[in-house]
Parts: C-alpha cells; sequence; structure tokens
C-alpha cells in the first residue's frame, strides 16, 4: 500500500483540517477576551506553541488510531506524546522574550522577567537622550503614566513621581536610593524621541544586590497607541518579577487608551508636570489652561477631564480661586467618569470636594472607590485620612496617613497630612517631632516649622512655639496660612499686642477668615471669633470643613453660641451634594 492510499485510509486529512479549524477557533477567542482574562503576550505565544506542536501529535495520533481501526491510546503514542511534551516545555521558557522589537544590546538581563522577593518599586526619572524641552515633558508623560499603571495593581508598593524626581540625575548608589525611599527594587529608563519614531529602554534592578533582573527596549512608531502599549507591557513584566497577581480587570485598566490624539496627549502631559511640580497659583493656573486645550483637541478624553477637575480644586482649596468654582471642578469629574469609570483621580478629587462641603459620606464613598481602583497610590490614601479626620474619626485618620506615608516616605504632602492628623488627634509631641523628620529630609519646608509652632503652643512650649512660626514665615515668606499661624501663637503665649499687630492687615492679606477666627478665640475675642467663624460659613463654607474637630477651636466651644454653630458645621455645606 503506497503512502497516499495510507494518508487516505487513516484519514491524516481531516484529522489535519479538524485540528486545524478548532485552533483558529481558538485563537480567535483569545484574541477577542485575552485583554479580560489577563492573557499576556507571552502566555499567548505559550499557546500558539502548545497548538503547533499539537498539531503533529493529532496528525500521530489520527496514523496509529487509523491502523487497525485502534480506538485506544497505545505504549508508542503515549512515548510520542510525551516527547513532544518535554520539548513543549524546553521551548515555552524561551517565549517571554520581551517582545519581537527587544535589543540584542540589552542580552545581557534575562528577557523573561524573574521573580523577586519583595513587592514595591521606584520608577526613576527617565532620562531624556535630547536636549529639546519637549522631549522632557514627553519623558514625564511616559514615566508619570507607567507610575500611575504600576500603583492600580493590589499589593503592590509603587513611589509617587513627586518622590523620585530628586533623584534625577543622581550619582547615588542602587542601595541608597532604594534605602530611602524604602523600595527593594528599581527601575530605570531613557527615553529617544526622533522624527515619527520612540524609542524607550528600561531595566528592572534588585537594590540588595544591585542585580540586573531583566532588560528591554522598544523602538515603536510614534503614536499614542504605541506608547500606552509599551507602558502596559513594561507594568506587565515588573507585576510578574515582584510576583503581584495582576487581575483581569486591573489588566483591563492598565490596557485601557483613552485617546488617540497625540496633540491632546502632549497638552495634557504639560499640565500634568506644572500641576505635580509646585503647589503655586501660576502652575495651577497653567495647567488648568492646558487641560481645556487638551479638552478642545480631544473633547472624549477622559484623563484631562479629571486633570482639569483636579487643577481647579487645588486652586480653591488654596484660596487662590473662589468656592464657586468648585461646581465647575465637580462637573469636569463627573464627565470624565462618563468617559471612563475607572477613572481613579476623577474619584478622588470628587471625595476631596465632598469632603470641603462636609458631605462625609459621599467623600468616603468616593476616595474608597479611588483607592479600590488605585491601591498603591499614597496620595490617594492620604486625602482618604483627611476625610476621616475632618468627620471626626481621629484615630483611624491617624492610621491612614501613616499607611500612606510607609508606601511613599519621600512624598512630602502625605508627611503634612499625617502631622495634621496627628495635631487634630492631640497628639502633640507626636505631631512635633514628624515635622523634624520631614525638615530632615526637607529643610526648607516652611510647613514642617508652621505645624511645630502649632503644636508645641497648644503643648505649652510658647518659645519654641513662636520661634517655630516665626522660621516658617522666613522660610515660606508671608503666605496667609503661615502668617496665621504666627499670629496664632502669639496669642495662645499671651502677647496680644503682637497676635493684633498682626491682625489689622489680615483681610487685606487674604487670611482664610477660619483662621483669623481662631486667632481672636485665643486673645480672647469670643464675639469676633464667632463674628468671623460665621461670616466664612457664609462667605467660604469650603474653608470650615475641619473646624468642627479642629482643637485650636477650644476657647471657642466653651461659649454657648458652640452648639449652634456646631450644628450648622455637621450639615452640608451645599444642597447639591
Amino acid at each position: 500500500m503506497n503512502l497516499l492510499e495510507n494518508l487516505r485510509q487513516r484519514k491524516i486529512v481531516q484529522w489535519g483540517l479538524a485540528y486545524l479549524a478548532a485552533a483558529w477557533m481558538l485563537l480567535q477567542l483569545i484574541d477577542v477576551l485575552g485583554g479580560h482574562w489577563g492573557i499576556t503576550d507571552s502566555l499567548a505565544r505559550g499557546v500558539d506553541v502548545v497548538l503547533i506542536l499539537g498539531f503533529f501529535v493529532a496528525l500521530v495520533l489520527a496514523w496509529y488510531h487509523g491502523e487497525q481501526g485502534r480506538q485506544r491510546v497505545s505504549g508508542p503514542e503515549i512515548l510520542i506524546i510525551a516527547g513532544l511534551c518535554g520539548v513543549a516545555g524546553l521551548l515555552l521558557p524561551l517565549l517571554d522574550s520581551s517582545d519581537n522589537d527587544e535589543t540584542a544590546a540589552l542580552a545581557v538581563a534575562s528577557e523573561s522577567p524573574a521573580t523577586v522577593a519583595g513587592s514595591s518599586i521606584a520608577v526613576l526619572p527617565f532620562s531624556i537622550r535630547s536636549d529639546e524641552k519637549q522631549d522632557e515633558y514627553f519623558a514625564a508623560g511616559i514615566h508619570d503614566e507607567l507610575v500611575t499603571n504600576l500603583a492600580k495593581i493590589e499589593g503592590l508598593k509603587v513611589i509617587s513621581r513627586q518622590s523620585v524626581m530628586q533623584y534625577a540625575d543622581t550619582e547615588k548608589s542602587s542601595r541608597q536610593i532604594a534605602a530611602e525611599l524604602g523600595v527593594v527594587t528599581l527601575l530605570e529608563g531613557a527615553v529617544q524621541r526622533g522624527g515619527d519614531r520612540i524609542r524607550v529602554s528600561a531595566y528592572l534592578t534588585s537594590a540588595s544586590d544591585d542585580e540586573r533582573i531583566w532588560a528591554a527596549s522598544y523602538d515603536e512608531q510614534l503614536t499614542v497607541a504605541s506608547l500606552f502599549q509599551i507602558q502596559s507591557r513594561l507594568a506587565s513584566k515588573i507585576a510578574s518579577a515582584l510576583n503581584a497577581e495582576l487581575l483581569p480587570g486591573v489588566q483591563a485598566r492598565i490596557d485601557y487608551l483613552p485617546t488617540e490624539n497625540l496633540a491632546a496627549w502632549n497638552l495634557a502631559v504639560r499640565g500634568k508636570y506644572l500641576l505635580d511640580k509646585s503647589r503655586n497659583q501660576k502652575n495651577m493656573e497653567a495647567a488648568v489652561s492646558l487641560f481645556r486645550e487638551a479638552i478642545d483637541e480631544d473633547p472624549e478624553f477622559s484623563p484631562a477631564w479629571s486633570g482639569l477637575a483636579r487643577s481647579i480644586f487645588e486652586l480653591s482649596s488654596w484660596h487662590y480661586w473662589d468656592d464657586d468654582v468648585l461646581a465647575e471642578s465637580e462637573d469636569a469629574a463627573h464627565r470624565a467618569l462618563v468617559l471612563d469609570p475607572d477613572n481613579s483621580e476623577a474619584y478622588a478629587t470628587l471625595g476631596s470636594i465632598y469632603r470641603l462641603y462636609r458631605h462625609f459620606e459621599k467623600s468616603e464613598e468616593a476616595l474608597r472607590k479611588a483607592l479600590q481602583l488605585s491601591p498603591g497610590d499614597a496620595a490617594i490614601r492620604s486625602l482618604y485620612s483627611e476625610s476621616l479626620r475632618d468627620s471626626g474619626r481621629l484615630d483611624e485618620a491617624v492610621a491612614e496617613a501613616r499607611r500612606s506615608v510607609a508606601i511613599d516616605p519621600r512624598l512630602m504632602r502625605i508627611r503634612e497630612i499625617l502631622i495634621q492628623n496627628l495635631y487634630f488627634n492631640r497628639n502633640w509631641a507626636e505631631a512635633v517631632q514628624e515635622a523634624r523628620e520631614m525638615l530632615e529630609l526637607e529643610p526648607d519646608s516652611a510647613y514642617a516649622w508652621y505645624w511645630i509652632g502649632l503644636a508645641s503652643a497648644m503643648a505649652g512650649n510658647n518659645d519654641e512655639a513662636i520661634a517655630a512660626s516665626k522660621m516658617a514665615v522666613d522660610v515660606g515668606g508671608n503666605a496667609p496660612y503661615l502668617a496665621s499661624g504666627q499670629a496664632f501663637t502669639y496669642a495662645v503665649a499671651g502677647e496680644a499686642d503682637l497676635a493684633t499687630g498682626l491682625l489689622a492687615t489680615a483681610e487685606e492679606d487674604g487670611w482664610p477668615l477660619v483662621e483669623i477666627a481662631l486667632v481672636y478665640a485665643w486673645l480672647p475675642d469670643l464675639d469676633q471669633a464667632f463674628a468671623y467663624v460665621n461670616r466664612a460659613l457664609d462667605e467660604r463654607p469650603s474653608s470650615m470643613m475641619y473646624l468642627n474637630t479642629d482643637p485650636s477651636a477650644d476657647p471657642m466651644r466653651k461659649d454657648e453660641r458652640w452648639q449652634i454653630l456646631a450644628m450648622r458645621l455637621q450639615e452640608p455645606a451645599d444642597e447639591r451634594f
């Protein structure tokens, strides 16, 4: 019997065609549902190899089963199947080559991410291989998106972009940086843009032994889609290396493409860069303009809407803009969530707005949702602690603030919130200690001196309080909160003339009305104190969210007018919320 007759009798062709049809259906299913199921590129390539090997297994089985009509698997068949499976086992580990475009220059590190102990990482600022200012924003955007994606992964401690920026062009060793940030791994990278191409290279290092875990390089057409694909691949590899479980829903959020408009993405990147750089009016207002331009470019770009919401909120909460702009901030956050229901920044901003208007249940709900979407984001956890504090849950507020500092110990803003929470919880000595530790990290922090002044005053250490409050003004200038803090320490110490002298120009200097009230409360001039508080409730209700739990208001609590005030403070400031 010739070969063709054997193939016909054993129905080899029919078996082969049936197998190919089934394999094609499986590959289509993976292509459609892969993102939802969290199937990585390497796993998909593994399926490809198994299916290819399986084709030969199917042909072998067809040959043996066709012979004399046998229906059971024989000993030789088992040996053949075992051999092919062994070949697959040898090939599969080779499939996690970082991607088809990873370069040989980085072959010194394994292209298959090795796993390391621990689940903490700092993504250091990406170096820029050009002198163009635009490329600085561009690299910052890629860096920020990667950090944001990593914060979405449950159980992964991620250091914020603001904290790692101090290590740009640093000469410190990997071990020293990791020790200061409290992480076990560092990701370093570089960005190079040329014409219509973008090249991103990155490598992950174990800080304990300075051993490179893996390295990757991507050379792509410059599009928003390729940028987000690079960030998604890097986030997946980092999660794998750190043994962090990447659930399908999280993978889908990391893979989400919010815009295909490169101009809109560039504008939003510049806005975020300014918003994170410094909390001053000029930067914040410039950020608002950039986010609005990004929205004009692409009205469906959710991060531009949430960036606009956040920047407007910041301008209002720092008393640069009036309360009436908060309605626009809220509307922008809601618009961001319509476009992307998983936008954690939008939920965080909504939670902060609700806190300002003393709607604490809605505030907690929104901030919990933000944390659910970005559990590794220390800044969001810190905002949540503020909401707990202002609602009167002081022990919980301190605990959450400590957790946020443990995640990101170099982010000064969350350290300030921890100090404030300790102050509100009447832990004067701990507040002073934390503020002094903050000064070791940032010697020119005016707000660290500010809280030393307030906490020392409440503890009865008047000389220390006055010296610290003067230092705050010397370092930070005559900013409204700093100047009011100096007047407060004078009033607590019984230096009425000095306090009154500063109060003379308080309103024209832009002091918050509630802060003026607290100074009067300690002079003591309770009539003036209640007059200013009631004005604040009418004119600037968002500034009153913390007064009910603020120990600075203790002299007012002894007055019968406090009960009426306390009842007003327990009600939301705006019925819209």
